[in-house]
């Protein structure tokens, strides 16, 4: 994870706390925290937070309006949504590439995480004879 610090979004004490901990015992900062998606707006055009890690629990919280309004930011690389309750993330990871070639696309279809590739249960299972 770069480390310009990370922007924890959440309604839990708990979870903001809990995931506080994780981070600085792996010397990660966290650089602020927020109750709300709409508090983090100003906070991320003020400031170069490139992390976000979300509460996946949270219902306020709706994950691809994050996303798309992510897009629109320059800095902004990583977004993390966590589930401390059923041990489960969903990471998305902004790459931007200019004057796109179709080797870069096909670069890019091919780049399947390996954790994909090993779950039997998905689709992207590495038996299902997708790219390597």
């Amino acid at each position: 994870m770069d480390n310009h610090g990370v922007l924890l979004i959440s309604r839990s004490l708990l979870f903001t706390e809990a995931v506080k901990q994780l981070l600085q015992a792996e010397n990660i900062e966290v650089t602020a925290t927020v109750q709300q998606i709409e508090d983090a707006w100003p906070l991320l055009r003020s400031r170069a937070m490139v992390n976000i890690i979300a509460e996946l629990d949270d219902s306020s919280i709706d994950e691809g309006m994050i996303i798309s309004q992510l897009c629109r930011q320059d800095n902004t690389q990583l977004v993390i949504f966590l589930s401390l309750e059923s041990n489960r993330m969903i990471v998305h990871r902004r790459e931007c590439v200019d004057n796109v070639t179709s080797g870069e696309l096909i670069l890019a279809l091919q780049d399947i995480p390996q954790a994909l590739m090993d779950d039997a249960m998905h689709p992207f299972h590495k038996e299902n004879n997708l790219p390597e």
